[in-house]
């Protein structure tokens, strides 16, 4: 019985740390893009990402920026899939319109 609650133990740590993988730990704040809808980055819609994924709706988005540490990813389709595009600059026009977006916490 022992075994048993060590390895129910043993799973719920694993887990937990898979899902802090997946979002921010408490006290780190979430990576923040900001995605327009014109190139130049004008008509922009705030999107915070706790180091998920983040289906955007309302676009064409074809332009953007990021705040002091510009590290996103953009994709080409929604769930982060397809195409994909680094944002390494503070303000970029993108290769392609983006549906969704992958900021990592700061």
């Amino acid at each position: 019985m022992k075994a048993f609650i060590f390895s129910l133990f043993v799973l719920a740590l694993l887990s937990s740390q898979v899902d802090a993988q997946r979002t921010c730990m408490p006290g780190r704040p979430s990576g923040v893009m900001n995605v327009c809808r014109q190139r130049g980055s004008t008509n922009c819609s705030r999107v915070e990402s706790r180091n998920t994924c983040i289906n955007l709706v309302g676009g064409p988005f074809v332009s953007g920026f990021a705040g002091q540490v510009p590290r996103c990813t953009i994709f080409a389709n929604e769930g982060c899939r397809g195409s994909e595009e680094r944002i390494t600059s503070i303000r970029a026009n993108f290769s392609f319109p983006a549906r969704s977006v992958r900021c990592p916490c700061v």
